[in-house]
């Protein structure tokens, strides 16, 4: 059994130690994200709230609460945008941009997409590739 496991994965060696780093850095970067204050955009209570000159205006658990919008110049029109809070710390809520799913989510997803990618070459073409010498030096 060991030797067939060896046989396959011959030559993928770099392969594996490529996979394995990007994994390991998709893990490290997934960790960061949990652990930042922008976590509550994937997990938090989001709701769209009332902006006036730079404050943001919203009610959670039956008060009322207001934030800064320091993106926002202070004469800027009433409007809505969507805030992200949790709903036993809505003081904390912040003001997702849609730039902010995009980079974030893509800044997690990439590493492990890579390491995938690296996988199946590793594992599946390369091996294959080796056959197909292999077995025409036979003949």
């Amino acid at each position: 059994m060991k030797q067939r496991i060896r046989t396959a994965l011959d030559g993928s060696g770099p392969y594996l130690w490529a996979a394995s780093f990007f994994a390991v850095l998709g893990a490290l970067l997934a960790t960061a994200q949990v652990l930042s204050s922008d976590f509550v955009i994937w997990n938090g209570h989001c709701t769209t709230a009332s902006e006036e000159g730079g404050i943001v205006f919203f009610q959670a658990n039956g008060q009322e609460y207001t934030i800064d919008d320091v993106a926002s110049p202070a004469n800027s029109p009433t409007h809505t945008v969507t805030i992200c809070y949790y709903p036993s710390h809505p003081q904390d809520a912040i003001i997702p941009h849609p730039a902010a799913y995009w980079f974030e989510g893509t800044l997690v997803v990439t590493p492990f997409v890579i390491a995938l990618a690296i996988l199946t070459v590793g594992l599946v073409i390369v091996p294959a590739r080796m056959q197909r010498r292999r077995a025409s030096f036979r003949l």
